[in-house]
């Protein structure tokens, strides 16, 4: 889909059962997508056909596609996970509009760690935006997930969220953030097919 910027986005699912502890998946875009850098990506669990605890990372971002793979509760995550549907967008990193919603999308160095950490918008919102966000590296493999609070027009607070499961330690080595935060009235955003 292209915004009436010319901001460029995609959107798809990928089927895996693969952990990160037995490495990662490709996911290619379509070519006619046409990133010209790396764009921001989200990715989340879609099914539930597995009865542990998981969430989804992802890592080697490029304008050609990115790497999934999903995490299990450190203690499981060695192990194995029933096949789950992983869905995905990546959208073109920067601020935009449809003419309607300001948007901006980031993926920021990696500098959030397990201590909460302020993320700056670039984009001027007029009201608090929102917020989809999602680690957007992988740096250290211990299980982990993004955790936001306190968004405001202008910034968010965010920290790395590891659990206890195999050990008591939660400290995480910095790691990139990937978010797309949106504010706008309709709740639609529009943008038109690329063929």
């Amino acid at each position: 889909w292209e915004l009436s910027d010319g901001t460029r986005l995609t959107a798809g699912t990928t089927a895996t059962n693969t952990l990160s502890s037995a490495g990662f998946d490709p996911v290619a875009f379509d070519p006619i997508t046409g990133f010209s850098s790396a764009p921001t990506v989200l990715s989340q669990s879609q099914t539930s056909s597995g009865p542990d605890w998981i969430t989804t990372r992802i890592g080697n971002v490029s304008s050609s596609g990115f790497e999934l793979a999903m995490q299990q509760e450190e203690a499981l995550n060695g192990g194995f996970h029933a096949m789950e549907t992983i869905g995905w967008l990546a959208i073109a990193s920067g601020a935009a509009s449809d003419g309607d919603t300001l948007l901006e999308a980031r993926t920021t160095d990696a500098s959030v760690d397990h201590t909460a950490d302020t993320v700056p918008f670039s984009q001027s919102f007029s009201g608090t935006p929102a917020l989809i966000s999602k680690l957007a590296s992988y740096r250290g493999p211990d299980p982990a997930n993004l955790r936001v609070s306190a968004v405001r027009p202008g910034s968010f607070e965010a920290l790395v969220h590891e659990e206890r499961s195999a050990d008591a330690e939660i400290g995480h080595i910095p790691e990139a953030v990937g978010f797309l935060a949106l504010d706008g009235r309709s709740g639609t955003l529009s943008g038109v097919g690329i063929d």
